[in-house]
C-alpha cells in the first residue's frame, strides 16, 4: 500500500453506512468501484490469536487446522459479542404494511445468523497486551500472521473487509421497504404474465445482510478487526484456506505447546517466535524472539 493510499485511510475510515446508502441509489453500477475503495483498507499483513487451554482435543483440532493451512470459521452467535452480526435493527409494524412484509418477522434477525460463518483478524500486530489476554488465554496460547497478496492466500485475500465501529446500530427499514416495494411490482408483473416464478432484482437485503457482518459496536475497536465471511450453503463452510507467514507463541505458553508449534513452523517452512517481554524498555512492550529450526 503507498503512502498516497495510506493517507487516503486516514482521513476517510471505512463506512458501510454511507456505502449502503450508494448500493441503494446506484445498484448496477458502484459495486465494483465500492469493492475496490474497500480492498484499499486491507494491510499488507493480519493476525489471528489463538487460545489454548486444558482442553487438549480442541487444541489439537487447532493445531491440526494451522498445519493444513486452513482456518476455522464460526457462527456469530458463538462470537463474544452478543450483538454480533445485529448490528442493523428495522420497523416491523412499517414492513408488515406491505404484501411480503411478513418476511421480516421478529425472528428474521437472528434466522439469518444462521446463514454465514466468520473468522477474525486484527492488523495491531504481536504487541497488542489486550490482545494476547483476551484471544490467546492471557498470553498461553499464539498468533499467526497471514499475508493478504492475493497470489499467497487466493481464498482469503478477496473476502478480507475491515471492521466498522459505531455508537448505535444502523436502522434498515427503508432498504427493506425498497425490497419489498420491488418484489410487490414483480409480483403483479408476474400475475399479469401469467409467470409462476417472481423477479428478485433488488439485492439491498443481500447487502444489508453482508455488510452488517463488518459492523460493531465501538467499544470494540481497539481489535482494529478485519473479517472473512463464507455463506453456509457452500462446500466446508467452516474452513477456508489460508497460509501462514510466521508464529508467534505467547510468553506463557506451555513447553509441550512450544514444542507442537515449532514443529508445525518446520513443516510449513515459516519463522517461528516466542514472545518475551522488554524489561529494560521504557514502555510495555513484547518483543518476538525468533526460533531458529
Amino acid at each position: 500500500m503507498n503512502i498516497k493510499d495510506q493517507k487516503y485511510i486516514n482521513e476517510n475510515p471505512i463506512d458501510y453506512v454511507k456505502i449502503l446508502k450508494a448500493l441503494d441509489r446506484f445498484p448496477q453500477d458502484v459495486f465494483n468501484t465500492i469493492y475496490k475503495i474497500i480492498k484499499l483498507y486491507v494491510p499488507d499483513e493480519i493476525f489471528k490469536y489463538y487460545s489454548l487451554t486444558d482442553n487438549e482435543n480442541l487444541n489439537n483440532l487447532k493445531f491440526s487446522t494451522l498445519e493444513n493451512r486452513e482456518i476455522h470459521l464460526s457462527n456469530a452467535r458463538d462470537f463474544n459479542d452478543p450483538f454480533d452480526n445485529r448490528s442493523y435493527y428495522f420497523d416491523v409494524e412499517r414492513l408488515k404494511k406491505y404484501k411480503f412484509g411478513y418476511f421480516f418477522g421478529e425472528g428474521f434477525v437472528k434466522e439469518n445468523i444462521n446463514k454465514t460463518r466468520l473468522a477474525s483478524f486484527s492488523k495491531s500486530g504481536v504487541n497488542n497486551l489486550p490482545m494476547w489476554a483476551h484471544y490467546s488465554n492471557n498470553h498461553q496460547g499464539y498468533c499467526v500472521s497471514y499475508s493478504t497478496d492475493l497470489a499467497k492466500n487466493p481464498e482469503l485475500s478477496p473476502s478480507l473487509f475491515p471492521v466498522q465501529y459505531l455508537e448505535k446500530r444502523i436502522d434498515v427499514t427503508t432498504y427493506f421497504i425498497g425490497f419489498l416495494r420491488s418484489i410487490e411490482e414483480n409480483y403483479e408483473q408476474a400475475i399479469k404474465e401469467k409467470q409462476d416464478k417472481i423477479l428478485i432484482d433488488n439485492l439491498m437485503l443481500l447487502w444489508v445482510l453482508i455488510l452488517s457482518c463488518y459492523i460493531k459496536e465501538e467499544k470494540w475497536e481497539y481489535e482494529q478487526e478485519f473479517r472473512v465471511m463464507k455463506p453456509t450453503n457452500v462446500s466446508r463452510p467452516e474452513y477456508m484456506k489460508a497460509n501462514p507467514s510466521a508464529i508467534y507463541i505467547g510468553d506463557k505458553c506451555k513447553d509441550e505447546h512450544i514444542f507442537r508449534l515449532v514443529n508445525i513452523a518446520f513443516t510449513l517452512n515459516i519463522p517461528v517466535y516466542k514472545m518475551e517481554m522488554n524489561l529494560t524498555s521504557f514502555d510495555f512492550q513484547l518483543v518476538p524472539k525468533q526460533i531458529y529450526i
